[in-house]
């Protein structure tokens, strides 16, 4: 992600941290096929899929 990419190239870990969060965050939504958006064989649209990807984020998830 080009999150990841800024944090290394400038060093930065709270930019490291912040996309990491964001990549657990996304690989979480996209293993649970209830989670997942209908392009990719789930029932949820985009919006409720931000959703849940932020939800992942703020839910105090280990990352």
């Amino acid at each position: 992600m080009l999150l990841r990419w800024q944090a290394e190239k400038t060093n930065n870990a709270e930019l490291l941290a912040a996309s990491q969060a964001i990549e657990t965050a996304l690989e979480l939504a996209l293993t649970n096929p209830k989670t997942r958006t209908q392009d990719i064989g789930g029932l949820l649209g985009c919006a409720a899929f931000g959703n849940i990807v932020k939800d992942n984020i703020f839910s105090g998830v280990s990352f």
